[in-house]
């Protein structure tokens, strides 16, 4: 009813009735989207067979893998089926791929049903709130982030917050009302009759007492159904303030795993659905390599080596899902879309320049960025791992898989790249500019660039010790940068030097963390 009704709200707006076989297609997409929305992708499959066994009228499939799921109702000249096409990412002027947002076929089916609930006007039926449930990588956030910039800022504004174990009933009452001013009465809502879309991530995550329950969802839930707080001022205490022009979008992991589970009491205020892997990731990654490695400025040869990196890695990030598995002595082997974005995230830190010019490595530019991602591929997944024999093991994945994928270059790989001289790339191998007494004039620009040669590499790294322990010389660190430390610091090194990049170190005590 809650989606029905929000379908139905632009003929009611129009004071116009529809026909018979228009409310059927109303009614179908209600059904599918309330009752299969909760579903993972396989599931759905099995949905679409089961309307197809009771004859039920649904659009027939334009593609041989589509499903119901695939096709929304389109108003605009009557009510028709229509297939669900992402809008076409457009680059920005200043390109940070941390902040990047590509529309997908997930993102698109989110945006018609948070449209179809968001823009009605709060009833009985409906609190004009949404929940988005996923694992993790499924871009909950982000396609509410994306959803959140159509709106018109003169109309629409967005609160958004983030839950966490420390969330307190007073910290999310706080940040409401700080937003709200004083309307009439007992009234209050967001300034100059503005609307206000309040999001919350990860509503699952406040922390559990003893009796099961979460306090703080226990006030959320208080605000979506009753619309307001209890005054907190000692002088009003107890009398209730009503909270207008609000609505509300939810995300959260899962439940099971160490995830907390949301009471009944607060789903039941939710329109919920459920956010399933994208089916295609070529469509996600592979315009941003285009964006970066445009086709013009390169080679067709360099050009192919681009269009294959998506499909070679997400061929990699399969085979190391599906064979190295979570235990409780492992409990951090999850490799989920995040995985695939540190890698792409790596190959788009390289300037063209470099590429082209093989760095220090003196590599073509297509074998350049093959041990580029190769190397990148080590870092997302190798590194991870707790013993030589699994490393070794996704060692032998990213060789075979980059045999496989590059085939056109399978006896340079064989022969640029051996176990005996591992490549790495860092970004710290140019030397500041200094003047003959010793002074800096020009800081070393940080490059992101590869050096096969490890006397070089430690050499380097030990001349950067010796400049730290000359400017600090109350700080001074006697490191001895044996093989292992070296690599372990550049690891590091790469995780700082990208934009909201973040590394948590695991290991028994006395590892040298």
């Amino acid at each position: 009813m809650n989606l029905l009704t929000g379908l139905l709200q632009t003929l009611v707006n129009q004071n116009k009735y529809a026909s018979d076989d228009d409310y059927e297609k109303y009614m179908i997409f209600s059904i599918v989207w309330s009752v299969g929305g909760l579903l993972e992708q396989t599931d759905r499959i099995l949905f679409h067979e089961h309307l197809v066994q009771k004859n039920v009228p649904i659009p027939a499939k334009a593609n041989q893998n589509d499903t119901i799921f695939d096709y929304y109702l389109d108003t605009s000249k009557g009510v028709e089926w229509r297939i669900c096409v992402p809008e076409e990412w457009k680059p920005p002027l200043s390109f940070q791929f941390a902040q990047t947002l590509i529309p997908t076929l997930d993102s698109f089916k989110a945006n018609i049903l948070l449209d179809a609930i968001l823009k009605q006007p709060k009833s009985n039926i409906c609190n004009r709130a949404v929940m988005l449930v996923g694992v993790s990588g499924t871009a909950k956030t982000s396609g509410i982030l994306m959803y959140s910039e159509k709106f018109n800022r003169e109309v629409m504004l967005f609160k958004r917050m983030n839950f966490s174990s420390a969330t307190r009933p007073l910290t999310f009452q706080s940040n409401v009302e700080i937003e709200c001013d004083f309307k009439m009465g007992k009234d209050f809502a967001p300034p100059q009759g503005k609307q206000m879309t309040v999001f919350i991530d990860d509503i699952n995550m406040p922390q559990v007492n003893k009796w099961g329950d979460q306090e703080t969802l226990e006030i959320v839930r208080q605000l979506i159904e009753f619309g307001g707080f209890y005054w907190l001022d000692k002088s009003m205490r107890g009398n209730f303030k009503n909270i207008k022009n609000l609505s509300y979008i939810g995300a959260m992991q899962h439940p099971g795993g160490g995830k907390n589970d949301v009471p009944n009491r607060i789903k039941r205020q939710f329109f919920i659905f459920n956010m399933v892997l994208p089916s295609s990731v070529e469509l996600i990654y592979g315009p941003i390599l285009k964006h970066i490695f445009k086709p013009a400025k390169f080679s067709a040869e360099f050009n192919k080596v681009v269009d294959a990196i998506t499909a070679g890695t997400v061929k990699l990030w399969n085979k190391v899902k599906n064979t190295l598995l979570p235990t409780p002595a492992k409990f951090h082997y999850v490799f989920n879309m995040r995985e695939l974005s540190r890698i792409f995230k790596g190959l788009v830190g390289v300037r063209r320049d470099i590429v082209l010019s093989g760095s220090t490595l003196g590599f073509k530019p297509e074998i350049f960025l093959i041990a580029l991602w190769r190397h990148e591929s080590e870092r997302v997944f190798v590194d991870k791992l707790t013993n030589n024999k699994e490393k070794e093991q996704v060692k032998n994945y990213i060789h075979e898989i980059s045999l496989e994928t590059f085939t056109q270059f399978e006896s340079e790989i064989l022969d640029k790249f051996k176990k005996e001289t591992p490549i790495h790339f860092v970004d710290f191998l140019r030397e500041d500019q200094v003047n003959e007494e010793g002074v800096v004039e020009v800081l070393a620009e940080k490059v992101y660039e590869g050096i096969n040669n490890i006397e070089k590499l430690q050499a380097r790294c030990y001349a950067l010790l010796d400049n730290y322990n000359v400017k600090y010389s109350s700080k001074k660190m006697g490191l001895v940068l044996f093989d292992d430390a070296m690599c372990h610091l550049i690891r590091i090194s790469r995780i700082i030097q990208q934009p909201r990049s973040s590394a948590l170190l695991v290991g028994v005590g006395g590892s040298g963390k």
